[in-house]
């Protein structure tokens, strides 16, 4: 075995000079926030059924099922439209992403990049090439509202789904799913409201081999990756793969850089009975500069801001340089187990792990003698590692304020399954513990070049006069969760008839410690919340079926958002002790399917009701980007999604179209603060809710002769208002992407080489493409009882300019 994978290594390094040559001559954010918030994720997984990856072909043919095409030497499996869209036989509304798409991409994307020509979701990239996480809406609703599971478990905790950038690299993604406004009770979430994302990892291959990737484009973005799968190690059942990428992009817009280096893993035990037992891992670390995001009318003068390129002194808290999260970890480790008891009985488990922890940073100006601990002055020397003994009072000086989280969650879900011909009855128990340490320290800047140093060195920290550190915010989150839950499912006329019902009660504790001076000390809350899902399906024949389904859903507030914070210059309060109240929906779909062997359709119609519905408002808090969670009242959503996809039709043609409808209603009129410091209302009754686009439509093509390949994808989306108050939107616009290559047959040691060329944003256009921060109001506008509200302006993600990424990759 030593001697293949050292023969595999060696030729890695051969074929990666030679097409490193090739690379190069190619033509050449979202953002980190607050380290609470950011460390504020945790880890998760999937169910999708996996499609194997394709085999350089000579012609295709269409057979049988619509979602799979057979192959004159093997089998390509092509779901209908180009890998968008395949059988469902689920109560639910689901729709999956497979590996036929997920290769045509450049393979610096994330996973909502590559869920977004999905019927309601909106993408909103930060950065050209995927490397960093993009903004999502779904049916009107964030990542915040998302569960996000990989492999029966949950990788990133509830309301942190601006971080999938740090799952699973491409390469490795089997399959990806999305079931949006629901999930199954034996998930592991209960942060479901927009939907749940499930990821699959894929399986070690049976046989030893290697895959090479480069990939080299626009704003000078590089991405290498190396796979190495063991096949199965002797006779022993056992088989193992581990993977590496690294990957750097410049801005796309103003100075700075985004760096990513992910390490995916699998080892994997199958018994002859269908037991099996893995272990999953990925690793991440991330070194990403900010960007801005402009208000309407900052868009029309420049289209957008960014940090300063340059310093211009103490008083500039937006150089670059003080403007970036870095570094920071984060890894999860999940070990699936399945084991078959008898013909009957079935237990699974899987214990997970997930940990982040690193830094943000954040320029602030503050002056000698005027330093504050929360509420209270606080003696701290600016002067220290300036080299000079002291500074006058009064004088300014630039310092880092700087974030650092330190978040561990550990869970398991265990679950019994009980099946015979007509039925499937599951008891499980799933336990979640959730610990986030945060201590924001304040670092040291270079006052001639307003280069911080090195925060992860506690020398470079401020220390007060007692010699403890200077922190601008102190506190530890923590929660348990405990949730028992029972399913059954019952199929009766020769199976035409599906019923499923399922039963989930949520534990949960969760506290909230804040240590700073004048700040409230503790917070905690227990809450006992029953879930309840009932759907069933009713098949009329092998291709038209109709489901319906009902369902409870409840979202936590991330306590850390609404902790007192206060400014570190003035001892003000900036941001005040909050218990916003947890988020409550009943939901329900009724869809028609049609799974025919040319084509396949789909459409289903929504109604959602929310109570004390979660906004989650991107703002600034001592010069870094945080993220608050209040509660907007009641809304009701409903809306219907369309999927329309063919098998190969011209020969080699694969069409895909999409088209969502959505009209999202809020209830009650808003809470707010009136000029004069009174509390007053804002009449937000009826009006339409923010991030909420009516109307929604796309349109894929891709060909495919097992050779020449190539995928175009269309959307446009309409309107959409970005206050509660309805006065300002930005306009609908239209999105769009191309990709064009060739694979190869093998090539002496070289299996199935291939070349492809990614161009996103053909274009060109720089227009806004979702709301990154909303606004009560944009003007200002009278209160309920007569107040004066005055108006603050939201802003806006950006489209990234137009990129190209070409990628060549190779097995071996």
């Amino acid at each position: 075995m030593s001697r293949l994978l050292g023969s595999i290594a060696g030729r890695a390094v051969l074929l990666s000079t030679a097409l490193s040559g090739v690379a190069h001559a190619a033509t050449p954010v979202v953002h980190r926030s607050h380290a609470h918030s950011r460390a504020h994720q945790a880890a998760s997984a999937g169910k999708a059924d996996g499609a194997k990856s394709p085999s350089p072909v000579r012609g295709i043919e269409a057979r049988g099922r619509a979602d799979e095409v057979s192959v004159s030497t093997g089998r390509l499996h092509v779901t209908v439209g180009g890998g968008l869209m395949r059988r469902v036989d689920e109560a639910r509304n689901i729709q999956y992403v497979g590996q036929d798409y997920i290769a045509k991409q450049a393979p610096t994307q994330n996973v909502v990049n590559l869920l977004t020509m999905m019927p309601s979701v909106n993408a909103m990239p930060t950065d050209a090439a995927g490397i960093n996480s993009s903004g999502l809406q779904v049916r009107g609703l964030t990542s915040n509202d998302m569960g996000w599971l990989m492999d029966g478990a949950p990788v990133l905790s509830p309301g942190a789904g601006n971080y999938q950038a740090e799952v699973l690299d491409t390469e490795n993604m089997e399959q990806l799913a999305i079931a949006p406004g629901s999930s199954s009770t034996d998930d592991p979430v209960t942060s479901s409201l927009a939907g749940t994302i499930y990821m699959k990892m894929r399986d070690p291959a049976a046989k030893a081999g290697a895959q090479v990737d480069f990939s080299y484009g626009s704003f000078n973005t590089f991405r290498g990756f190396f796979r190495g799968d063991t096949g199965e190690i002797g006779h022993s059942g056992v088989r193992a793969f581990a993977s590496v990428s690294s990957a750097t992009e410049q801005n796309w817009y103003g100075p700075g850089i985004q760096k990513k280096i992910h390490s995916d893993a699998k080892i994997l035990k199958e018994f002859s009975n269908g037991s099996s037992i893995a272990f999953e891992q990925d690793f991440n670390l991330s070194d990403s500069g900010y960007y801005y995001y402009p208000t309407a009318q900052q868009w029309r003068q420049t289209r957008w801001i960014s940090p300063d390129a340059t310093y211009s002194g103490v008083n500039d808290s937006s150089y670059y340089k003080l403007n970036n999260a870095a570094p920071f970890y984060s890894g999860t480790v999940l070990m699936p187990m399945k084991f078959v008891l008898s013909d009957s009985l079935t237990l699974t488990d899987t214990p997970y792990f997930w940990y982040g922890y690193g830094w943000s940073m954040g320029g602030n100006t503050v002056q000698q003698g005027s330093t504050y601990l929360g509420n209270q002055n606080a003696d701290v020397n600016l002067a220290q590692g300036t080299g000079a003994g002291s500074v006058a009072n009064g004088t300014g000086v630039l310092v880092d304020n700087a974030s650092y989280g330190l978040t561990y969650i550990g869970g398991n879900n265990l679950k019994l399954n009980w099946h015979t011909r007509h039925n499937d009855l599951y008891v499980g128990y799933w336990y979640e513990n959730y610990n986030l340490s945060e201590k924001d320290p304040v670092g040291i800047v270079n006052q001639a070049t307003g280069s911080p140093y090195d925060i992860t060195q506690r020398a470079n920290q401020y220390t007060l006069s007692n010699g403890q550190k200077y922190y601008s915010a102190n506190y530890f989150l923590q929660y348990q969760l405990n949730a028992l839950y029972v399913g059954d499912s019952l199929k009766l006329f020769h199976d035409k008839l599906n019923i499923n019902a399922g039963f989930k009660d949520v534990m949960i504790t969760r506290t909230a410690d804040n240590y700073l001076p004048g700040a409230t000390g503790h917070q905690g809350i227990s809450e006992n919340v029953p879930l309840p899902t009932l759907s069933a399906r009713y098949s009329f024949d092998q291709s038209n079926q109709i489901f319906i389904l009902g369902e409870g859903d409840y979202r936590q507030p991330y306590m850390g958002s609404n902790l007192d914070a206060y400014g570190i210059g003035t001892g003000q309060l900036v941001n005040g002790s909050s218990m916003p109240k947890s988020e409550y929906a009943i939901k329900e779909e009724f869809g028609y399917r049609y799974n025919g062997t040319k084509f396949i359709a789909s459409v289903v119609f929504y109604n959602m009701n929310i109570v004390n519905r979660l906004l989650t408002l991107n703002t600034y808090q001592n010069g870094v980007q945080v993220s608050r969670t209040e509660n907007a009242g009641g809304q009701t959503s409903r809306g219907v999604d369309m999927q329309f996809a063919t098998a190969p039709i011209w020969g080699r043609f694969t069409p895909y179209v999409t088209f969502a409808y959505l009209a999202a209603r809020q209830d009650n009129n808003t809470a707010t603060t009136a000029a004069d410091g009174t509390v007053d209302y804002l009449r937000t009754a009826g009006k339409t809710q923010v991030m909420s686009p009516h109307y929604q439509a796309a349109l894929g093509l891709t060909y495919d002769d097992g050779h020449f390949f190539g995928n175009l994808n269309v959307k446009y989306i309409s309107s959409q208002y970005s206050t509660l108050m309805d006065d300002e939107k930005m306009p609908g616009y239209v999105t769009d992407s191309l990709t064009l290559g060739y694979r190869s047959k093998d090539i002496g040691f070289m299996k199935a080489p291939k070349i492809q060329v990614a161009l996103n944003n053909i274009s060109g256009s720089t227009q806004r493409i979702g709301v990154y921060g909303y606004s009560d109001n944009a003007r200002t506008t009278q209160g309920v009882f007569g107040g004066t509200v005055n108006g603050s302006s939201p802003t806006y993600y950006i489209d990234p300019g137009f990129a190209a990424i070409m990628s060549v990759s190779v097995g071996l």
